[in-house]
């Protein structure tokens, strides 16, 4: 696991790798000296040397040694830790989130549009959920939630499966490139680290209610969509907006993708965020918590104002046709046309 001393969003940071040794008690006990470690820059999560870390702060040295010592107890680590200058616990949990813990707000759609209409068109982002699940990537929700391995396997392999097929090669060592590259991915169903947002709250309306029939709708089985919202405006000025993935600094970060090989960026008006963070929502809480803001907010409308939504945004020209150019849009279109009825 990566363990980082230090604040994460102003130097210095510390990061080291430690590997938990895995025995009949689950207990261990390790000691490390300084060479073990590596200085990170808090804005980019990028490794630099002791050198220039020590050219930074010349008046902050360093300790020179860890001890640690801790058990596991199911998904939970308890590590104490031990330098010659401090003494401490470090407790980590291997739980994932199941369910949301972020607090909602229960609209009708028309309370909704009134909510919205009333918000900075350039100040939010929206992002819409057939289900009340915590927001989380499509990645995260895997078993196999490795990001070297991401990068190291799945990017490499889906370009060199994918190259003969898109209209562009895309060159991955270009930033901008391999962002839409990801961005891509996403949209064609793999599982990635991004989420896609959208400057619109009819789009991510849209997005909620997708797939949902009219029939299932009126169920009550699962009674509520949800739409989050997000102040992107406040999270980028406070925070520093990371590009890379495999770093050890966490973070959620805001991106804009060019529209290479993606024709449903522009009319689903997208924008993406990109994490290394499992638990999104308490991660952006404790932020909240720093800074004494609301970042994430989230409002649920029942299943049962499928139509009323699908008739609104049909008349708004929000529809899988035009937010899906191509045939399986207007397949989509259609069969909604004719057998939601």
């Amino acid at each position: 696991m990566f363990v980082h001393f230090g604040p994460t969003y102003s130097p210095p940071g510390l990061v080291f790798f430690l590997s938990i040794p895995q025995n009949k008690t689950n207990r261990f006990s390790i000691s490390l000296d300084k060479n073990s470690f590596f200085p990170i820059d808090a804005s980019s999560g990028l490794q630099y040397s002791w050198t220039e870390f020590d050219r930074q702060f010349p008046e902050k040295p360093f300790t020179q040694s860890f001890k640690f010592a801790g058990e596991r107890k199911g998904a939970e680590f308890q590590i104490q830790v031990e330098t010659d200058q401090v003494i401490g616990t470090i407790r980590l949990s291997q739980r994932q989130q199941k369910s949301s813990s972020l607090a909602s707000q229960r609209l009708s759609w028309s309370e909704f549009k009134e909510k919205v209409n009333g918000l900075d068109s350039n100040r939010f982002i929206y992002r819409g959920q057939n289900q009340t699940w915590p927001l989380r990537t499509s990645f995260h929700r895997t078993k196999r939630a490795d990001l070297s391995r991401f990068l190291a396997e799945d990017i490499q392999t889906l370009h060199r499966r994918l190259s003969g097929q898109t209209k562009h090669v895309f060159d991955l060592t270009q930033p901008l490139q391999n962002g839409a590259f990801f961005n891509m991915l996403q949209h064609h169903g793999y599982p990635t680290p991004i989420l896609d947002w959208s400057h619109s709250p009819y789009v991510s309306a849209f997005f909620a209610f997708r797939g949902l029939s009219s029939e299932k709708s009126q169920d009550g089985r699962n009674p509520y969509v949800r739409i989050f919202v997000f102040d992107m405006q406040e999270w980028v000025r406070d925070y520093s907006q990371v590009s890379m993935l495999d770093v050890v600094t966490p973070h959620f970060s805001v991106q804009e993708f060019m529209a290479l090989n993606n024709d449903r960026l522009v009319p689903q008006q997208g924008i993406a965020t990109v994490t290394n963070v499992d638990d999104i929502e308490r991660y952006i809480a404790e932020r909240e918590t720093e800074r004494g803001k609301n970042y994430l907010s989230a409002i649920d409308i029942a299943w049962n104002a499928r139509d009323e939504v699908v008739k609104d945004l049909n008349l708004m020209g929000i529809t899988a046709g035009s937010l899906f150019p191509g045939i399986d849009g207007a397949c989509e279109d259609v069969k909604e046309r004719l057998f939601n009825i």
